[in-house]
């Protein structure tokens, strides 16, 4: 993987909580890598057979992380809210790649700066500007599986454009605010992608057609992943020392 240029402001301000120039590790991972299938809040269980994402950059900032509260309250909103100010960029990562988030991945050693990571901004890869996997197609993130409820299992299949993940208040198809856990000078920046919290309530039962059932825009079982999708607790990153 290549290592990003650092371009988007990084290095020191007139403020303190900047320092000395680091290294920084950047690993990627999901939870069903993690700990294998996911239960969601409406009882399904849920294997993916596969999981691809395409990353477009990761930037670790200063900013305030969007509060859990108003994810939980206001699920439709946008993870950019108005009042979220991202600060000073102390990393980032501009090399655009398909992650598969059925295993782990080291994406690249990179350089910035000392200083309170307390939050992320994920930016979604839009494939009309090159093909990164032809498992994505026209999707930034491509999904396959089962889901178990009850004795039944449903086959399924789920796509999101960057249009369905576009944050209109910056025309980037970014999720904001994603929080940052743990300190370190310099060390390892490992993201989680919560693909539990992305189908999280989904309807499965509500998906219809022959095996595997497609999540068809504009129906609830899309909606729902969308919705899921746009959440910054969807992407969890701790900052630990390598």
């Amino acid at each position: 993987m290549g290592v990003s240029a650092l371009g988007w402001g990084l290095g020191c301000d007139s403020g303190t909580t900047s320092g000395r120039r680091v290294s920084y590790v950047i690993e990627a991972t999901s939870d069903v890598a993690e700990r294998g299938p996911v239960e969601t809040s409406l009882g399904w269980s849920v294997t993916l057979d596969a999981a691809t994402m395409g990353l477009s950059h990761l930037l670790f900032v200063e900013g305030t992380p969007v509060a859990q509260w108003r994810e939980l309250l206001v699920p439709q909103a946008h993870a950019h809210p108005g009042h979220y100010v991202e600060g000073q960029i102390f990393a980032e990562l501009l090399a655009p790649t398909a992650l598969d988030l059925t295993t782990s991945t080291r994406l690249a050693v990179v350089e910035g700066t000392t200083g309170e990571i307390r939050s992320a901004i994920v930016g979604f890869y839009d494939p009309r500007a090159e093909v990164l996997d032809p498992a994505l197609g026209d999707a930034v993130v491509v999904l396959s599986g089962t889901a178990e409820r009850d004795g039944a299992t449903v086959a399924f299949t789920a796509e999101a454009t960057a249009a369905d993940v576009l944050d209109e208040a910056i025309a980037l198809p970014d999720v904001s605010g994603c929080p940052v856990s743990g300190d370190a000078e310099g060390g390892l920046l490992r993201l989680e992608v919560s693909i539990g919290l992305w189908l999280d309530r989904v309807p499965f039962d509500q998906l219809a057609g022959d095996a595997p059932a497609p999540f068809m825009r504009g129906e609830a079982p899309h909606n729902a992943f969308v919705r899921g999708l746009r959440k910054a607790l969807a992407y969890p990153i701790e900052h630990l020392t390598t």
